[in-house]
């Protein structure tokens, strides 16, 4: 149950009463328990779960962070709203970018034109 709860953290939702997330579920198992949750509730998240997940991995392991090629056009699916997908590699970027930079500024400027 811990790991619906992270589930449920992931997708920016409360957790199961009681079950602290366990944090320790790989990517397959994410997606497989968000896969398993849409199907029960009937309705679909956007697999915010796997993104998250993938955005928390980046920001553990810094070294996976590289210049992100953004998307002009990304990919959107439907759910009880619309919602773009994102690329990980941004958002752990611009969460916490290998420098430290604080300034968005500065920050949009090395996204255009790379971090060195």
């Amino acid at each position: 149950m811990q790991n619906i709860s992270y589930i449920y953290d992931l997708q920016g939702r409360r957790w199961v009463k009681g079950l602290l997330p366990a944090r320790n579920v790989g990517r397959n198992v994410i997606e497989t328990l968000e896969a398993l949750v849409e199907e029960v509730e009937g309705r679909t998240f956007g697999k915010g779960a796997g993104f998250n997940f993938q955005v928390e991995e980046m920001l553990r392991h810094p070294q996976l962070i590289t210049p992100p090629a953004g998307n002009e056009h990304p990919e959107s699916v439907a759910s009880e709203a619309s919602h773009f997908l994102r690329d990980p590699a941004v958002v752990a970027g611009f969460s916490r970018p290998p420098m430290g930079y604080a300034n968005a500024a500065v920050l949009m400027r090395h996204f255009q034109g790379g971090w060195d």
